[in-house]
């Protein structure tokens, strides 16, 4: 199965910068670079951990044929499927049907051709979630936001060069997979955690 990525996101940062300013009680610009650096790395190693791209992108996936009624595409949840080819020839779209976006299923009535370990199918899609600073409605989920704010108390006991040894876990729904954050900080024990410290 090849992926390539035709539309890449214009931002994979979980979290506005503006929200984690207002968090943290910053009204001044002096440090803006330095957060964003943060948000940055803290996105992306949440994404590696997650194994997916969380950011919206339009992408063009090669597939086997499964045989059956239902064809799972590589990447959730979709957002626009733009068509789907068998052998270089374009899949008439009367024939099938988006019916689980937040999976990746394309319901098709007459069956999808099996085709065993060869990718004979290209289904071209946009799928992802509408991050904070990209243009239009925010639609990255509640939960993957908290997880990303949650480094809160964190970056701010970095921030002020304060932290030591202690240790806190939280776990939230972040799509297919969980997000377990494990970090350090320095004293009190953080809302919502398992650690007093």
């Amino acid at each position: 199965m090849a992926v390539t990525v035709t539309v890449p996101p214009t931002t994979t940062k979980l979290i506005a910068l503006a929200d984690l300013k207002a968090i943290l009680g910053v009204t001044d610009g002096a440090n803006d670079t330095l957060l964003g650096n943060i948000i940055q790395r803290g996105s992306d190693a949440m994404a590696r951990f997650c194994n997916r791209v969380f950011a919206q992108r339009t992408t063009v996936e090669t597939l086997p044929g499964p045989g059956g009624q239902l064809l799972k595409l590589k990447f959730s949840p979709v957002v626009t499927l733009t068509s789907i080819a068998f052998d270089g020839e374009t899949v008439d779209s009367d024939t099938y049907t988006l019916t689980e976006p937040d999976a990746g299923i394309v319901f098709c009535e007459s069956y999808w051709a099996y085709t065993g370990h060869k990718s004979s199918y290209t289904a071209t899609c946009a799928h992802g979630y509408n991050l904070p600073d990209m243009s239009g409605a925010d639609t990255l989920p509640h939960d993957i936001q908290q997880a990303a704010l949650v480094v809160r108390p964190f970056v701010f006991d970095r921030f002020q060069n304060r932290v030591q040894s202690c240790e806190f876990h939280t776990s939230v729904s972040g799509g297919e997979l969980p997000v377990h954050l494990h970090l350090r900080r320095v004293t009190g024990a953080l809302p919502g955690s398992d650690c007093a410290c």
